[in-house]
């Protein structure tokens, strides 16, 4: 699951240009606290978007992924509108991945009719589709995944039932809808461009046993912004720690894992060197803020060269291990 919203995510980034599509908080429910979205049309008119959309329009990923609209009635590129993930806390079960986007609906659910585990219901007047992935089982028990269309250009898929069933609800007006974030409110209003946008809340209660470098559980509340401005891609992050000395221990974690990545890559990477060296850190009270902004050509320069050299470690630990 965690793999799948990761590929969706990755590429809805990457989609071609459609009509914008920031977050609608209408669409999210009000039991959320934590939100991710991708807005695909603000990426794909981004320099940096371009510059990587055209990358892979010239190498032989592109075929592939010709081949695989084909077979599923879209291209993962350039018919993904927009992606919004949602949840309440680490239960997958209670996250959903919802998908604007342009495919054919008879397509995709005979697609997923296939399965053996196949099931279909009704609820609330929308058919439910059913099915589990046996490549992703967990401890031996069964992962059923659900999935719904919603109107003609909306998929939606969750772990659980009664979440896809929830969600369904909200868009339909039958639940409470997010009608107020503050982290997202202000992020929207003070970044043009953004195109990643994320807010959670109770972050220390979420992540609890599973940071080890210990930054999220001294976080109450995360906010996360990438996009371009002028040509120059941004990263913005706010983080509202459990209180002021928490903050100033946050700071300092921060500081410290700067310093020691523009240290473990200065010789190697020298440029990856320069552009953590111009990360800011600043803190007042209990909130602490992290920013970085590098221009969007020696990024996408600075991406595609460690995306060549990892290419190569893995080619060349593939022929170390060939009989």
């Amino acid at each position: 699951m965690k793999k799948a919203l990761c590929v969706a995510v990755v590429t809805a980034m990457l989609a071609g240009p459609l009509a914008a599509a920031p977050l609608n908080k209408a669409r999210v429910s009000s039991l959320a606290n934590w939100v991710l979205h991708v807005d695909s049309e603000q990426f794909a008119a981004s320099r940096i978007g371009k510059l990587i959309r055209q990358e892979i329009r010239n190498s032989d990923i592109e075929p592939k992924l010709q081949d695989f609209a084909q077979v599923f009635s879209f291209h993962p590129l350039d018919d993904i509108r927009n992606v919004t993930l949602y949840g309440r806390g680490k239960d997958p079960s209670l996250a959903v991945a919802m998908f604007q986007g342009r495919y054919n609906q008879q397509t995709l659910a005979a697609v997923v009719g296939m399965n053996p585990f196949y099931e279909v219901y009704e609820y609330g007047g929308h058919t439910v589709h059913s099915w589990i992935d046996e490549n992703k089982q967990k401890e031996g028990q069964e992962q059923r995944q659900y999935g719904a269309f919603y109107g003609q250009d909306t998929v939606l898929l969750s772990m659980g039932r009664p979440t896809l069933e929830h969600v369904l609800d909200v868009l339909d007006g039958k639940a409470q809808a997010m009608t107020y974030h503050p982290d997202l409110e202000d992020f929207q209003a003070e970044h043009e461009g953004t195109f990643l946008l994320v807010a959670a809340e109770e972050v220390d209660q979420t992540v609890a046993g599973l940071d080890e470098s210990g930054i999220a559980q001294q976080t109450r509340r995360l906010a996360l912004a990438v996009g371009e401005e002028d040509a120059t891609t941004y990263v913005d992050i706010t983080l509202e720690a459990l209180n002021s000395e928490a903050a100033t221990k946050l700071a300092q974690i921060v500081m410290g894992l700067k310093a020691f990545v523009s240290l473990s890559v200065a010789e190697q990477e020298p440029e990856l060197a320069q552009m953590v060296e111009a990360i800011t850190i600043a803190w007042q009270d209990n909130v602490v803020r992290v920013h970085l902004a590098w221009d969007s050509q020696r990024l996408f320069a600075l991406l595609k060269t460690m995306a060549e050299k990892h290419g190569a470690h893995v080619e060349q630990a593939v022929s170390m291990n060939m009989p």
